[in-house]
This record gives C-alpha cells, sequence and structure tokens, in this order.
C-alpha cells in the first residue's frame, strides 16, 4: 500500500454538507474503501454552517484519517461558497465534487486515481477527466447508470469529439485540472442553489485535451427528501437557472477562438436550449414559471449570436421550432398544440438530465 503520509496527493474531492448528518457517514466512508485510493486523496469537508450532527461527522472522519481529509467549518452559503471556500486549499492536480449525500464507487474510484496519476505523468496532462456514474435511488439501488462511450485510455483533443458539447457532463463526472481553474479565477455564483451548471460549463473555456475513465466512479443520490433535485424544489428555484446562464455568458472569456471557447459556446447551447423548452412546456400549460420574454430580451442583448441559434434550438434528439413560434407571438393555445405532437421527445430531453 502507498505510504499515506509521502502518497501525493492526485485528486482533491470537496465535499459541500448542510445538514446531512444521515448521509455523509456514507459518503466519505465510500472514500476511504479503497486504502491505496484514499492516500492519493485529498478530502475536504465544507461544513455550511450545519445545525445538525454533520460537523461531527466531518471531524470524526478527520481524525480518523488526518493525512487524507479536513474540515471547513463556515457560515451558511449555499453550495457555490463551498466550493470557493475549498479551491484555494486544494492539494490535489485533479478538483472533483461529491456531494454529501452522494458516494463515491470503490473500484471506479480506484480506476479513477489511477487514470489521473497517468495523466499527472504526461507532459501534456488532460485538462479535464470524465468517468461515468450511476442514479442511484435512497436504499441504493442503481436506477440508470450513464455511460459516455467516448474514446477511452490516454488523453485526447477535445475537437475531435463534439459530443462534449451536447451531452449532459454531470457534475458527478467531472475532474479538473486545479492549475486550470486556478490560472482562469474560476469561482462560482455565491448565494443560490444550482451552481453545479456552471461546474460543468464554464470551465469548458480552458479545456483543450480531455481523458475519459469508463467505469462509474459515483453514484448520484436521487429522490431524497429536502434535496435540490427533489421536483418541488426543482420547480420552485428554477428561475435560478436563466440567471445563471445569462451570468455565464457574461462571463465568457475573452479569447474567441479555439478549442475550449467552441466547447463553451456548445456547453452554454445545451444549458439554454433546456431552459427555452421547459418555459415553453410551462407557457403551453398556462402556467408559466417565471418571464421568459424578459430572459429572451437580456440574451439578445448579451449574445445576439446565440439568441439568433435559439430561433430553432436542436437538443440531441429533438428539433424544436417553438422558439420562434413564441416569438411571433402565437397564443400558447397554438405552442401546446405543437408540443403535444413533440412531447414524446421533450420527455426523452428531460429523462437525461
Amino acid at each position: 500500500m502507498v505510504d499515506a503520509g509521502a502518497a501525493d496527493k492526485l485528486l482533491t474531492v470537496i465535499v459541500p454538507a448542510f445538514n446531512v448528518e444521515e448521509y455523509l457517514p456514507r459518503c466519505l466512508e465510500s472514500l476511504a474503501a479503497n486504502a491505496d485510493a484514499l492516500a492519493r486523496l485529498d478530502v475536504i469537508v465544507v461544513n455550511d454552517g450545519s445545525t445538525d450532527g454533520t460537523g461531527a461527522a466531518a471531524h470524526a472522519f478527520a481524525r480518523a484519517h488526518p493525512l487524507s481529509a479536513r474540515v471547513l467549518d463556515k457560515p451558511n452559503g449555499h453550495y457555490g461558497s463551498c466550493v470557493n471556500a475549498a479551491l484555494p486549499l486544494a492539494r490535489g492536480r485533479y478538483v472533483k465534487i461529491l456531494d454529501a449525500d452522494d458516494a463515491a464507487e470503490p473500484s471506479g474510484l480506484a480506476a479513477l486515481v489511477a487514470a489521473l496519476a497517468e495523466e499527472s505523468a504526461s507532459r501534456t496532462p488532460a485538462d479535464c477527466v470524465l468517468a461515468d456514474y450511476a442514479e442511484v435511488d435512497v436504499s441504493g439501488r442503481v436506477t440508470r447508470a450513464v455511460h459516455y462511450g467516448y474514446a477511452s485510455g490516454t488523453a485526447f483533443d477535445a475537437a475531435s469529439e463534439p459530443r462534449l458539447g451536447r451531452d449532459h457532463l454531470d457534475v458527478h463526472a467531472l475532474s479538473y485540472r486545479t492549475d486550470m481553474l486556478r490560472t482562469m479565477g474560476y469561482r462560482q455564483t455565491e448565494g443560490v442553489p444550482y451552481t453545479d451548471t456552471e461546474w460543468y460549463t464554464e470551465p469548458f473555456a480552458e479545456v483543450a485535451r480531455v481523458r475519459y475513465v469508463p467505469q462509474v466512479s459515483a453514484h448520484y443520490v436521487l429522490g431524497r427528501e429536502g434535496q435540490s433535485m427533489a421536483a418541488a424544489n426543482y420547480l420552485r428555484d428554477f428561475h435560478v437557472i436563466p440567471d445563471l446562464a445569462l451570468a455565464l455568458i457574461r462571463r465568457a472569456p475573452s479569447r474567441r477562438s479555439g478549442v475550449g471557447y467552441a466547447l463553451f459556446r456548445a456547453r452554454i447551447r445545451f444549458l439554454l436550449e433546456a431552459i427555452y423548452v421547459k418555459a415553453l412546456l410551462s407557457l403551453a400549460r398556462d402556467r408559466p414559471d417565471w418571464d421568459l420574454a424578459a430572459f429572451d430580451a437580456r440574451l439578445l442583448s448579451l449574445d445576439p449570436q446565440m439568441y439568433a441559434e435559439m430561433q430553432e434550438a436542436t437538443t440531441s434528439s429533438f428539433r424544436f421550432h417553438y422558439v420562434a413560434a413564441w416569438r411571433r407571438r402565437r397564443t400558447s393555445r397554438t405552442l401546446s398544440f405543437a408540443i403535444y405532437w413533440g412531447a414524446r421527445g421533450i420527455r426523452a430531453v428531460f429523462r437525461r438530465r
């Protein structure tokens, strides 16, 4: 086994944690299940002002694994503030985020660490490492495994995989090179939910080389009461996502060429398509969730090219013309009829989110 005291840390795992005493021990134990992998990890649990036993569980884990784990206690500030607080402290050559109610898959995590070791020894290490993940219910039963199917093995140029701009690369799949994040001055929006959207969008502006690990390395728990992706919470707070999309456009890098920028634009487009589909569905039901017209006008002022591209947005499986129809001020009844016939394709899109 690698001597943990002398191990070069390959991966910093940031664990944002707020009032998750029931789930955090399982999450942390999953990181410690493989001793060799744990020796190469730098685990930072960010206790985000919890009022239950979350802090105690985090500190107990850090005491048990002092060479691999630390706890950062801070006032509550939401997800983005946890990432921002932990990034400057990262010791690993790569960084990933693992939510406190999720878990690592030990064998997949070991494969990810092995790939990171190879990349760290390379003269041109990958900027982004992708790994498969699985969705599980609260009992731990796998309900869906997400296998990306990119070229595996050594790192490849991002330009050779145009799907990178279209596939939903969830936060659970991504590890970024730490130096890249620091050079770009990466920070997430604070004080609002769903800023994981930024994690799988903004850093793509700097990505040139990618490594794919074709194994499930994380289990994403869905169905927990109170989580941000619970249906009621998601519908209540969805208005935040359009604001985040516009913030990402405002923060677009000044460099307007290259693979990384093209990927960034593709990721923004992917996000905007989801926003317009969601908004048009709510309009067709005569229950608008938020002011689509105001969002549309802001997009036009910020990025006329992207505004024009949204005229007939294309998802990975479904072309729809409803944005153009809505901009011509057709009635919601007309939209409802059109969406009725296209709903199968739209539902397929949302099942992948």
